[in-house]
């Protein structure tokens, strides 16, 4: 009976750290995709004036687009919170 439950708490475990890693990998995939975004943008905006420009806004950006991408279930929830129901 004991090595049963073993069994079984075992497999759940796993299962469970393997939903973790899944949503770590979901969350990077999201920051990197935000990152990407967000820098094209920033270069796209910037190189109208000048692509040295372009190039120093789309470095700056890199790092904020990730970190929205990364939380984005965090910010969507504040969003929501903060505009009511304009994004569901």
């Amino acid at each position: 009976m004991t090595a049963a439950k073993n069994k079984a708490r075992s497999f759940w475990a796993k299962a469970e750290a393997a939903g973790e890693g899944m949503e770590v990998a979901l969350r990077a995939f999201l920051g990197l995709m935000f990152a990407i975004g967000f820098a094209s943008f920033g270069f796209w905006l910037g190189s109208q004036v000048h692509a040295g420009i372009g190039l120093i806004i789309a470095l700056i950006l890199i790092p904020i687009g990730f970190l929205i991408g990364f939380f984005w279930v965090e910010v969507k929830f504040v969003m929501k919170l903060i505009l009511g129901s304009m994004f569901e």
